[in-house]
């Protein structure tokens, strides 16, 4: 008889944590925001480069969505900053 008590209070205990109206939430992605030029240039290496970051950045910036223009700041703003963030290696 005290098994079935214990087991009783064990399961009763149970379904009281399991229906808690704490139950943790969990977080829902968020869109990317844009990013702004200076937003970028702050950045870290890591981020600053990755194909889904100049994409935020091509989003915010409207000169920037034509392919001419966009060609151009990769070349004139971006090349330039990997330069100075990654520089090449030496040669032997």
């Amino acid at each position: 008889m005290r098994a079935f008590i214990y087991w009783l209070t064990c399961v009763f205990l149970t379904s009281l944590l399991a229906c808690s109206e704490n139950a943790p939430q969990t977080a829902l992605p968020t869109e990317p925001t844009a990013l702004t030029v200076d937003q970028w240039k702050q950045l870290p290496v890591g981020e600053k480069y990755d194909e889904a970051t100049l994409e935020r950045l091509r989003m915010e910036e409207k000169s920037l969505q034509s392919g001419r223009s966009w060609k151009k700041f990769m070349n004139e703003v971006v090349m330039p900053e990997m330069k100075k963030d990654i520089p090449p290696p030496t040669a032997r």
